[in-house]
């Protein structure tokens, strides 16, 4: 099994969270009951659209997913959307220094802009245990996240739930989802710049067409469900 990076842009993205549920409803009374089974994944939808980049586009897919050989080998991908997280938790701060004259000294990057460095790299507070779904950051007071930022914990890519803000004491609480699927251990520092989980093509699913017109290379719909 090899893992390899997405490649191409998209012309429609969906990524939801799959539940592993059965609902059970009763044959005389409208009583229903839902077993959650837990190991809830993530799931995409998208579309690769067209191009009159007829070959390199054509050998381009047709040797991408020939390599991945149906489900056979991984394909690290995140959200194509949100790839940083919403509110101020990876907010910079200009980098300065003072010389021997006590003159402050601001270091600028090759493209003559003003540095920044982030202080306060989020980590995790305390222990998440196994399959909680709630727990406390540490970074900077003040700092916030917004709902639907994506970040990636110990490996597991994650969806926040609710906004929040850190406290006076630099602790965020934070709702996520799917479920920590093993303990996550304080201190683990969190991944929240284009973080990415393994998927593979559905079930179902033993290659992806790569058709051409005269032209023009058609555009397609795929389907991939995360494997941890």
């Amino acid at each position: 099994m090899t893992i390899y990076a997405w490649p191409f842009p998209v012309s429609r993205f969906e990524m939801r969270i799959l539940p592993n549920t059965r609902i059970f409803t009763g044959p005389y009374t409208p009583t229903t009951q839902v077993l959650d089974l837990l190991g809830e994944r993530w799931m995409i939808s998208l579309d690769i659209p067209p191009t009159d980049d007829t070959q390199i586009t054509v050998a381009a897919r047709e040797a991408f997913f020939d390599r991945l050989k149906g489900p056979a080998n991984w394909i690290a991908m995140g959200h194509q959307v949100i790839t940083a997280p919403l509110g101020t938790l990876d907010a910079g701060t200009a980098a300065t220094w003072k010389n021997a004259s006590a003159v402050t000294a601001v270091w600028k990057n090759a493209s003559a802009a003003t540095a920044t460095w982030n202080a306060g790299l989020p980590v995790v507070a305390a222990d998440i245990a196994q399959l909680a779904n709630t727990g406390t950051l540490r970074t900077i007071a003040g700092r916030t996240l917004k709902a639907g930022s994506m970040f990636s914990m110990g490996g597991q890519l994650v969806r926040l739930m609710a906004d929040t803000v850190a406290d006076g004491g630099g602790n965020m609480p934070i709702e996520f989802q799917p479920r920590a699927r093993q303990l996550i251990p304080s201190g683990t520092v969190i991944v929240y710049s284009a973080p990415t989980a393994n998927f593979i093509l559905k079930p179902g699913t033993p290659n992806v067409p790569t058709s051409w017109t005269p032209g023009m290379t058609n555009g397609a719909t795929i389907e991939l469900i995360e494997v941890f």
